[in-house]
């Protein structure tokens, strides 16, 4: 009788299991950085990302991080980003070279125009090494601090741009936006 409970349990356990449909957890498998769901979205490639692409938090004063992510990018030797975003309810607090240029001698250096909301961000390889890398990976981190409630948006302009290390262009053919969202 043991037995065949415990084949009955284990069939159970096993069927249940192989769902995506399981109460709750939808959007959960949907990793904006995941190559397989970009293309099953239409998102093409390379590309660049804020992650997350949705932000929420309940008042006004708290911090709000989000990453910079290189998508499936061939051989970058450096970047131009231009990040625009809500001045009236987003102050950007704080801006930190990410871990795809940081493994070999990355530079950054950004300016903030607070009279526009932009952001421009220049990044690549210090020395004389022709340094690239290749695939997915972090390029910045923004730390921006919610001055007002409601819902903006942050996003990158057409002015950003990749370049290899002989400065040819990488054409971005995708540019993904985060919606920041301030109270309730």
């Amino acid at each position: 009788m043991r037995y065949l409970l415990y084949i009955v349990f284990s069939f159970t356990l096993l069927f249940t299991s192989c769902s995506k449909d399981v109460a709750g957890t939808s959007n959960v498998f949907s990793n904006p950085l995941d190559p397989v769901t970009a293309e099953e979205e239409g998102f093409i490639t390379p590309a660049i990302v804020f992650f997350p692409s949705e932000v929420t938090v309940a008042e006004v004063y708290e911090e709000v991080t989000l990453d910079v992510h290189a998508m499936q990018v061939p051989n970058l030797g450096g970047a131009h980003i231009q990040i625009s975003y809500n001045k009236q309810k987003l102050s950007l607090a704080n801006l930190s070279l990410g871990s795809f240029f940081e493994a070999s001698e990355g530079l950054i250096y950004h300016e903030d125009d607070t009279d526009f909301g932009l952001i421009d961000i220049y990044m690549g390889f210090l020395g004389t090494d022709s340094s690239e890398v290749t695939g997915t990976g972090q390029l910045a981190i923004l730390q921006f601090q919610a001055i007002a409630g409601g819902a903006s948006t942050v996003a990158f302009t057409d002015y950003s741009e990749f370049v290899d290390h002989e400065d040819n262009d990488i054409a971005i053919l995708g540019k993904g936006i985060c919606v920041v969202t301030v109270g309730n």
